[in-house]
């Protein structure tokens, strides 16, 4: 149930902690970004996500999600309350763990041969056609105003089909990345790049799950060029469980962060552009995950990249 469970759930992103530094958000110039018009904006994009046992790195029980692309903004129109775009994928790479048929005719799941290679394929052309409306506000908030296809089921049909995904699934599916992950139109993306200025107002967004950002704090700044480091946190003391809608069966999931740890949170501003050149994240947390009577502990360790491509970087 639980491998299953998380290859759907390969969105999920934990916490990060870093030491507080010298310089707060306080000495970041509010609102910093710049989308000019008729400009497009190009950066390449990474988000790994491996799921583990607590104690190990290797083995079956390892399930690893990569999606990688080129994320690109077309800007369409500039407004003093930010510039309106037109965002999308462009080559979009998917890996998917290894996919397993469970059944109630056998006793362990069946390793499906190749299964994930071509529901990964289904997945990638999904992305390369998707289109978005988007407003960037000078902050670096991402507002989601419209997307094509409008309806989730018009994205999952094809991945649906190739993956042999019942109706009943397929609705949970649905419901799930709408209301549990936020990922619904309209809505804000506070995550794809870093906020700068002052912290907006709104709490944990749609999804609850994953811990904010604090403001940043400066490393270093040379010329143009601004260094960066952040943390993340969880605004709920302990930490809250959080209940998910099982995809295979009846019944919830309940998601405990037990704990969190972070390696890397930096980023590198170029006042020059009026945009991020790159952006770095590695951070882990420790979860118990219940469902019934069965208790999993696993460790989830999330690895994002952002540099950009579009206007290029200069040193």
């Amino acid at each position: 149930m639980a491998r299953s469970f998380f290859i759907f759930h390969f969105s999920f992103i934990f916490s990060l902690l870093i030491p507080v530094l010298p310089v707060f958000a306080e000495d970041i110039p509010g609102n910093p970004y710049v989308w000019k018009s008729d400009k497009v904006y190009r950066f390449e994009y990474s988000k790994t996500v491996t799921v583990s046992p607590l104690n190990t790195n290797d083995g079956p029980d390892v399930r690893k999600t990569v999606i990688s692309g080129v994320l690109i903004f077309v800007i369409t129109e500039v407004t003093p309350a930010g510039a309106k775009a037109k965002m999308r994928m462009d080559s979009p790479h998917v890996t998917l763990p290894p996919i397993e048929l469970y059944s109630s005719q056998e006793n362990d799941p069946v390793l499906q041969k190749d299964k994930d290679r071509v529901v990964a394929k289904a997945i990638e052309g999904t992305i390369k056609s998707a289109l978005w409306t988007v407003q960037l506000k000078p902050d670096g908030t991402i507002v989601i105003l419209d997307r094509t296809p409008a309806d989730f089921k018009g994205w999952l049909q094809e991945t649906g089909k190739v993956a042999g995904w019942r109706t009943k699934t397929l609705e949970r599916l649905v419901a799930m990345l709408e209301n549990d992950l936020g990922f619904r139109s309209p809505t804000e993306d506070r995550e794809t790049l870093l906020i700068l200025g002052l912290k907006p107002q709104g709490g944990e967004g749609h999804f609850k799950m994953r811990p904010q950002r604090t403001d940043p704090s400066i490393i270093s700044q040379l010329e143009d060029k601004t260094q960066l480091k952040f943390e993340r946190y969880i605004s709920t003391t302990p930490s809250a469980t959080y209940s998910i809608p099982n995809l295979d069966a009846d019944g919830e999931v309940t998601l405990t962060l037990d704990r969190v740890s972070s390696s890397e949170g930096t980023a590198v501003f170029d006042a020059r552009i009026g945009n991020l050149d790159t952006l770095s994240e590695d951070y882990m947390a420790d979860t118990t995950l219940h469902y019934r009577k069965d208790t999993l502990e696993r460790k989830i360790n999330v690895q994002y990249r952002l540099r950009r491509l579009a206007p290029p970087i200069v040193k």
